[in-house]
């Protein structure tokens, strides 16, 4: 915590010498720290506290996600594997793309649940799917709605495998 403390009341003037409020300061720092594992424009960037958080599914989404890719890493990596969040020129995004070392990979969009957001993320995928030229690169071997709800895994008539993220552990 010393740490810390240096750096919002003393490190952080000294960077452009100019005071700052030291409160400020904080709040900033426990913003991006929520929002560190995505892509956020500065905008968003709030102070917020855990009423707020539990009234505001939006933020509570970005956690949510946060702390999905982080799962995602540990499984990926037990499986020589990697994570990558995707974005094209076009703004085109899928929130992870899960690659193995063999050149597999699949596609997944992260959503807290529900049917309406569900529909959302497959919609998302089948876009991003249809993009890959598959004369240049492998298509996905999968494509994944991971969902903050529900207690199984299903694949859809459409191929696209919804699995609430506790379903993951095994």
């Amino acid at each position: 915590m010393d740490y810390y403390d240096a750096i919002v009341r003393s490190d952080i003037n000294r960077a452009d010498n100019v005071q700052k409020n030291p409160e400020r300061v904080k709040r900033l720092m426990r913003s991006y720290a929520r929002n560190q594992g995505g892509q956020v424009p500065n905008t968003v960037i709030v102070g917020i506290g855990p009423k707020d958080l539990v009234n505001d599914l939006r933020t509570f989404g970005f956690l949510f996600k946060t702390l999905c890719v982080r799962d995602l890493r540990v499984f990926a990596d037990a499986l020589s594997g990697e994570v990558y969040h995707y974005r094209d020129k076009d703004g085109q995004e899928c929130d992870a793309v899960v690659h193995l070392r063999n050149g597999e990979y699949g596609l997944i969009e992260i959503k807290l649940g529900g049917d309406k957001l569900i529909e959302e993320g497959v919609e998302s995928l089948k876009a991003m799917q249809t993009k890959i030229d598959t004369d240049k690169m492998k298509a996905p071997s999968f494509l994944m709605v991971l969902t903050g709800t529900g207690d199984y895994a299903y694949c859809r008539r459409d191929g696209v495998y919804v699995v609430p993220i506790g379903c993951l552990k095994n």
